[in-house]
């Protein structure tokens, strides 16, 4: 079950990125002040925590929870955002903030009982967000900021 949840968060994050799962472009764009980075949390068990806080240019960030009161939080201020949170389990909490210009992208992909997903991008030019969940009492806010 491990390597098909594997794989299932591979193709989503490829898919969801158009890039071959965990690469990074070849080269950061003329003036960036920070060096392009990958942040990547995973986890299973109960009660995790995942927090990542990114700040420059043209960053990645993924986290994947398997558990049960799983909470997970990307916040990303600068320019070209790329952001995926996926959550198994019940009562998990999902968080991306986006700040910045150029393309942002955010996927939260949440399987469980009581999931809340939220989406925040202030401002930007032609933003992506996608929000995939299965199970009972689900919560959804989006606000993207042109």
């Amino acid at each position: 079950m491990k390597s098909v949840s594997r794989l299932a968060y591979s193709t989503v994050l490829g898919a969801m990125f158009c890039l071959a799962p965990w690469t990074l472009p070849a080269a950061a764009p003329p003036g960036d002040l920070a060096p392009p980075e990958l942040t990547r949390a995973t986890g299973s068990g109960n009660g995790n925590q995942a927090r990542i806080d990114q700040q420059g240019l043209w960053h990645e960030a993924a986290i994947n929870q398997q558990g049960d009161a799983n909470q997970a939080g990307i916040l990303q201020r600068g320019m070209g955002h790329e952001a995926l949170i996926d959550q198994q389990g019940s009562g998990n909490d999902a968080r991306i903030m986006q700040f910045g210009w150029v393309p942002q992208a955010a996927a939260i992909q949440q399987v469980g009982d009581i999931n809340n997903a939220r989406v925040e991008q202030r401002p930007g030019t032609r933003t992506g967000v996608e929000v995939l969940q299965h199970g009972d009492g689900l919560n959804v806010e989006v606000t993207v900021g042109r």
